[in-house]
């Protein structure tokens, strides 16, 4: 585990590296910390200039499932 400033550090690094903002880089820093982490990121410019890194996924490529149907009117309450 990784104390708050090596975090830091890396983003730092991250951000120079690939000449990107960084708070981007830093969400990045924390996801490359655990081998169970991901970064997911909607900005395709990131993801094109950091994939090299690893430990990031496009938003685009998330393997999302449905959520079930509700039945009934949309006037009724809500369980989630």
């Amino acid at each position: 585990m990784s104390t708050e400033w090596e975090v830091y550090e890396q983003a730092c690094r991250l951000a120079v590296d690939l000449n990107h903002h960084l708070l981007d880089t830093l969400y990045h820093a924390v996801a490359l910390q655990s081998s169970e982490t991901v970064f997911v990121t909607a900005d395709t410019q990131h993801f094109r200039k950091a994939v090299r890194c690893g430990h990031i996924i496009e938003l685009k490529d998330v393997p999302f499932t449905e959520c079930p149907q509700k039945t009934g009117s949309r006037d009724e309450g809500h369980d989630f």
